[in-house]
């Protein structure tokens, strides 16, 4: 009953204590994961909690019922010889100074080893993540030799714990093994001198044994020990890291009547001194298809990364509708803005469960409505099961241009009152881009769409065009006006017919 017991209370405890973790890594802004790494919160999120349940049943409870059974003995060991007593328990002092010496180095040792096992997990991730890129540049030898290098500095770092807790032990057994020599040493004086007799030291001894099993108990758990503490710490360090993304105290639901968006002074860093954005200054009109442009690393992805709030403006503000959409919720801003990015990801699961992803209760009508807006329909029907095939981990069974469409689908379910798309038609033929293109035209009666885009026939129809470069506003003006009046978006669209 007590070991099962123990057993049930390290489940509750663990199952809690992942809950709340995942809790945590949700709703840590993306700077944070980017600082910690998918790979090292994965390893904390499964390996971590795995280690504090052997901490709860085999540490914290074990422990807890030997110090509590090691009262008796001593009690005793008092009552039947003080002096006595005092013999057999002086080895305990200095072995508990020698054990905490070695266990602050095995604590060491041990963070340094979960560092090197996450390391390694982060290294394997990577690799298995960009699996096509690895085997398409030839590198399956050089990644092979990474993750080995990883492996055998975390096999190093093991064996270092391994070490010291093999030293541990072997210092209580030897001292606790001198108390008892003391104890029969001394006894057996006492014995020949007549105070005590034979059968009272094998009953002393008896109680010794006993008063030593917890010390001799806690050499064979230590190792589980130091690692929940660790394991523990390492969740700590997460639960209580603070998201750079805080809403405000009184922070109000969004309220969006027509969804004009306005840029004040806006200014933008991933690295302290190397600015993305700088002072942005824009008004995005309501119910208008607007396509931002620019060359590679001008800031069009980060400035549509801002509008939802996935990270804050090092200076100015962003407005929708007049609202500050840092003194309003996350939840109301991301629940009425929708975003395409510009790779998309799938989830394992139901062509369905990956539309009606923030929509659970969705209709199979609207489903099979979005779908069509996308241009996704003609290719789920000629699937197996249509809208209920399963497909796989990412989206392995669909082509890049498949999964994009099922990306935009999802964002439409949602009935977004804004709607940013990064590179929406990067990975669709010109028939399926075609229709998306009418599908957005038709959409901006509903919705404020801001698309950004490379590709002509993208943003050709568009109300506005904004240019970027280096991270400020170049221009602005429709497709015609940018022809005649930019040399910098004539400059972008004299490279081919199809992009610029």
């Amino acid at each position: 009953a007590w070991t099962y017991s123990s057993a049930k209370l390290s489940r509750n405890f663990v199952t809690d204590l992942r809950k709340k973790l995942v809790e945590k890594i949700l709703f840590l802004s993306l700077d944070v994961h980017k600082q910690y790494g998918a790979g090292d919160l994965l390893d904390r999120t499964l390996k971590d909690t795995a280690a504090t349940r052997a901490f709860m049943e085999r540490v914290f409870v074990q422990t807890f019922t030997s110090i509590v059974r090691a009262g008796y003995p001593i009690i005793m060991l008092f009552l039947i010889d003080p002096l006595l007593a005092l013999i057999a328990l002086s080895v305990l002092p200095p072995q508990q100074f020698i054990s905490r010496y070695l266990e602050n180095k095995l604590h060491i040792a041990t963070q340094k080893s979960r560092r090197s096992d996450s390391r390694l997990m982060s290294a394997m991730k990577e690799n298995l993540d960009g699996i096509e890129t690895v085997q398409t540049l030839n590198n399956e030898q050089v990644s092979i030799d990474r993750i080995g290098s990883r492996a055998e500095n975390l096999e190093v770092d093991q064996l270092r714990a391994n070490q010291i807790t093999a030293v541990l032990k072997g210092s209580v057994w030897l001292l606790t093994g001198i108390g008892f020599a003391a104890t029969w040493w001394y006894g057996g004086l006492m014995v020949i001198s007549g105070k005590m007799s034979i059968g009272t030291l094998v009953v002393f001894s008896g109680f010794v044994k006993y008063a030593y099993r917890p010390f001799r108990l806690f050499t064979g758990v230590v190792k589980a020990y130091r690692r929940g503490l660790v394991s523990l710490e390492r969740i700590y360090e997460v639960l209580h890291t603070p998201s750079s993304l805080r809403e405000k105290e009184h922070a109000k639901p969004l309220s969006i009547d027509r969804g004009r968006i306005e840029l004040q002074n806006v200014c933008f860093a991933y690295r302290t001194n190397q600015p993305v954005l700088e002072d942005i200054n824009l008004t995005l009109e309501p119910c208008n298809f607007t396509a931002i442009v620019g060359g590679s690393g001008s800031g069009k992805s980060s400035l549509l990364r801002l509008m939802v709030r996935l990270y804050d403006p090092s200076r100015g503000k962003i407005f929708i509708d007049g609202q500050d959409i840092s003194k309003v919720t996350l939840a109301s801003l991301r629940s009425r803005i929708a975003v395409v990015p510009q790779s998309p990801i799938l989830f394992s699961g139901t062509v369905s469960e990956n539309i009606c992803l923030a929509r659970p209760d969705a209709s199979r009508r609207e489903i099979e409505e979005v779908a069509r807006l996308s241009s996704a329909l003609e290719f789920v029907k000629r699937l197996e099961n249509g809208f209920d095939t399963y497909i796989g981990p990412g989206g392995a069974n669909l082509s890049g241009g498949e999964a994009q469409r099922i990306t935009i689908a999802r964002a439409l379910l949602t009935r977004p009152k804004i709607l940013l798309m990064d590179e929406p038609t990067s990975a669709l033929d010109a028939d399926s881009e075609s229709i998306l293109l009418r599908s957005l035209v038709g959409l901006k009666e509903k919705m404020t769409v801001i698309v950004v885009s490379h590709r002509l026939e993208t943003i050709r129809n568009a109300d506005k065009i904004i240019i970027l470069g280096h991270g400020r506003v170049i221009q602005e003006g429709t497709h015609v006006e940018l022809l005649t009046q930019s040399a910098a978006y004539r400059e972008l669209f004299a490279g081919d017919g199809s992009r610029i």
